[in-house]
């Protein structure tokens, strides 16, 4: 799935969504959003030449591992995503999957990051490396995470989807849909967040970047 593609499915969902869903309903979002924007966490979390925190995650093997140790045989791709109930979230896990031998040839390990704790068993979801985020505690320390306002949560509760249940935490927070390539050196090589949980980051753009940054190295 090229650039087109991926944007032009991720705006076909938008536009399902806005069909389906009743007028108060997609305003809630909209002001959500330019919220977000309003309140300056995107120019505030992790930025391109700063240091990657590291954290610790149970790998494929069930073996204890952390973002440093995997920095030592190569970059790392770190990809954010609110959940695999999130339609956008699931389109872009998708389109990421198809791409992962080239993050291998490139010498990239990707890591999915997200605090939804009910993985799914589907094969499409087997091939890489989800890491459960209890607490948004990675997240946090990249400065993505926000807390959903009153409104929000009625609206998730309407949805049937109560965060405090699928992400086994007392907080209603999600992070920001971002998308991190992390060099050897620890520091942030490449960088896409977005206050819109619509837009994500093309596959397409993300290799190029990483062919960027592989071509300096």
């Amino acid at each position: 799935m090229g650039f087109d593609s991926f944007t032009e499915h991720l705006a076909e969902i938008n536009r399902i969504s806005c069909d389906q869903l009743p007028t108060p309903q997609v305003a809630v979002l909209r002001r959500a959003v330019a919220a977000l924007r309003k309140c300056g966490i995107v120019e505030k979390c992790l930025q391109p030449g700063e240091t990657a925190p590291d954290f610790n995650f149970i790998n494929a093997d069930n073996e204890q591992s952390s973002l440093y140790s995997l920095l030592a045989h190569g970059p790392a791709v770190i990809n954010f995503f609110r959940g695999f109930w999130c339609n956008f979230c699931r389109t872009e896990l998708e389109a990421y999957q198809k791409v992962l031998s080239q993050f291998e040839v490139l010498g990239a390990c990707y890591l999915a990051v997200s605090p939804n704790q009910q993985i799914p068993v589907q094969e499409e979801y087997r091939n890489y490396q989800t890491v459960c985020d209890c607490d948004n505690q990675i997240g946090r320390s990249f400065g993505i995470v926000y807390e959903l306002q009153d409104k929000e949560k009625s609206l998730f509760t309407d949805w049937g989807i109560c965060l405090d249940e699928v992400n086994q935490c007392k907080k209603w927070e999600l992070p920001l849909p971002a998308t991190y390539l992390i060099g050897q050196d620890r520091l942030v090589e490449f960088q896409y967040v977005d206050a819109d949980f619509r837009k994500r980051l093309s596959p397409a753009e993300l290799i190029e970047a990483l062919t960027r940054f592989k071509s300096r190295a």
